[in-house]
């Protein structure tokens, strides 16, 4: 299998049905794209320096061709994954009630930021276990997820719009959805070999032989793509009644 292959069987598709049952107006389709800069921009140099230490690698024979270092397939799984997660998180908001009981009320919007409070000192709490676990070579690609994302994900809980707040179980369902599917179809492709995790720089522990580091990397790659995504869109699209 290819790289190409992979995403003609686990992205294009997928992308393809969630545009299909989403629908979304070009306004909407406008602010994904624009997080898509956002992210790809931010993850290109962090994603090139891990391939250029081998990190993470691939066979040449198994990508059309690169920019830089990095595949172009690559540079296309980091737009479609935007894309995918954001689609997924607005599909759980416009096609299911809203019920009157969830709505923003006095005690919610306290709570909501205590929970601001909290998600922001465990994000700066990771950021500096991902620093400190970069000083050993078999945490280091641990490390550098942590270090990468989590300085991220703590700046984004500060602005977080309060009608989040009632739609956390949404917002957890689409973050789990995502990450599940991302790292069922990131298994089948390091067994079909189209890339490969360095033995050197992780930590040797699986689920289901997948690296614990890629499943932690597509956790937080999504929860910052779902948090942007409501960051960007202030979650103001309709809801049905």
């Amino acid at each position: 299998m290819t790289y190409l292959m992979f995403h003609q069987i686990f992205t294009i598709p997928l992308l393809i049905l969630l545009l299909f049952v989403n629908k979304p107006k070009l306004k909407e389709l406008f602010q994904i794209l624009v997080l898509t800069v956002i992210a790809v921009s931010y993850t290109i140099p962090w994603d090139s320096f891990l391939i250029e230490k081998t990190v993470w690698t691939y066979s040449r024979a198994n990508v059309v061709g690169t920019v830089g270092n990095i595949p172009f397939e690559e540079l296309f799984f980091m737009v479609v994954q935007v894309f995918i997660s954001s689609l997924v998180f607005r599909f759980l908001l416009t096609k299911f009630p809203q019920s009157d009981k969830n709505k923003p009320n006095k005690n919610k919007l306290s709570d909501s930021k205590w929970l601001k409070v909290l998600a922001v000192v465990l994000f700066s709490f990771l950021s500096l276990v991902g620093f400190i676990c970069l000083r050993e070579s078999n945490t280091f690609y641990l490390g550098i997820i942590l270090a990468w994302a989590c300085p991220i994900l703590a700046f984004q809980w500060l602005f977080m719009p309060e009608n989040l707040f009632v739609k956390l179980k949404k917002f957890f369902l689409a973050i789990t959805i995502s990450t599940v599917y991302l790292c069922i179809a990131d298994g089948i492709a390091i067994g079909n070999k189209i890339w490969l995790i360095s033995t050197e720089f992780s930590t040797g522990l699986k689920i289901g032989g997948l690296p614990i580091e890629e499943l932690i990397f597509f956790l937080l790659t999504n929860l910052l793509i779902i948090q942007g995504y409501s960051l960007i869109t202030k979650l103001q699209m309709p809801l049905k009644d």
